[in-house]
């Protein structure tokens, strides 16, 4: 039987109450490690730009300072191997286009449910395993 590599997340959400469950949620995943969890892409690119590799950054759409597009155009442009989802309120149908010429990955919504976004994560990470 084949192991999986434990895949490694850094979430940006500026509410922190949402990023701290999505971290704990996730890292509660026996595959899931969080690397880090942060207000902002600043913070993120930050600790990207320092070495600290993730393989997929999940992302809130809608956030002070950098937007999550603004953020996924460059954690594309710094590392082509980290895979960006991002997570929004807005319909789908009016940003999905926008967040995947951007660079992500997938755009979810966050009325979603929490085993979708799981879904989503293995998916987009199982091409790198």
């Amino acid at each position: 039987m084949q192991v999986n590599k434990v895949m490694r997340i850094l979430v940006v959400e500026d509410h922190a109450i949402v990023r701290d469950l999505l971290c704990k949620l996730l890292n509660d995943q026996p595959d899931m490690d969080i690397v880090a969890g942060v207000a902002n892409g600043a913070a993120a690119l930050s600790l990207l730009s320092t070495g600290i590799h993730a393989d997929i950054v999940l992302t809130d759409l809608n956030m002070p300072g950098m937007s999550g597009l603004e953020l996924t155009k460059s954690v594309v442009q710094l590392d082509s191997s980290t895979h960006v989802i991002i997570l929004t309120m807005q319909p789908l149908m009016m940003v999905r286009e926008r967040a995947l010429l951007a660079g992500a990955s997938e755009c979810l919504s966050k009325d979603g449910s929490f085993s979708d976004l799981l879904a989503c994560i293995r998916l987009i990470h199982s091409p790198l395993t």
